[in-house]
């Protein structure tokens, strides 16, 4: 069985959103605030935010600043949307769970690391997640949601050959 295996997001009737800043120290307070400002979602779903560290305090949705991951991971499967920060990770988890995704990538000023913009980029040329820069974008992601199908599934390697691969290097003669 491959580590890490993706197979296409299912995209249908969105109920429950999950908006996700990550773990870094300032959050994304411009990502709360697109929110609340295109927040009733279309259909009126229920949204629940993870706001970290940041500053702002969404108007409209409910809000837990951290979790537990596997509290976190739970919720993920509950969403039938994730919108989040560029982070690798909230991705990751969401694409593993199916759920269609939106990106909004950080500004170079809200970095306190390398950021994952084209990761984000290049999931989006594949039709993996959908990209928004501001709240216009937002809705637009929103409103295309149904047109999300990734070109082809992803398949990491097994664990079985990430073993054999080690163990080839321990074999290879010394130099």
């Amino acid at each position: 069985k491959p580590v890490f295996s993706i197979e296409g997001v299912t995209v249908g009737q969105i109920r429950n959103v999950l908006v996700a800043v990550g773990t870094a120290r300032d959050g994304m307070d411009r990502l709360l605030q697109y929110t609340d400002e295109i927040s009733p979602l279309p259909g009126n779903p229920e949204v629940v935010c993870q706001i970290g560290g940041s500053r702002y305090i969404p108007q409209r949705a409910r809000w837990f600043r951290w979790m537990p991951r596997n509290e976190f991971q739970s919720l993920i499967a509950q969403s039938d949307l994730v919108i989040t920060h560029d982070g690798s990770g909230t991705i990751a988890s969401a694409l593993e769970a199916r759920k269609p995704v939106i990106v909004v990538p950080r500004k170079l000023d809200e970095l306190s690391y390398e950021g994952n913009a084209e990761l984000a980029a290049e999931l989006a040329r594949l039709h993996w997640v959908l990209i928004a820069q501001d709240a216009g974008g937002l809705s637009d992601a929103l409103a295309r949601l149904p047109s999300l199908k990734p070109e082809r599934a992803f398949s990491g390697a097994t664990i079985a050959s990430c073993i054999t691969h080690e163990l080839e290097k321990t074999k290879a003669p010394n130099r």
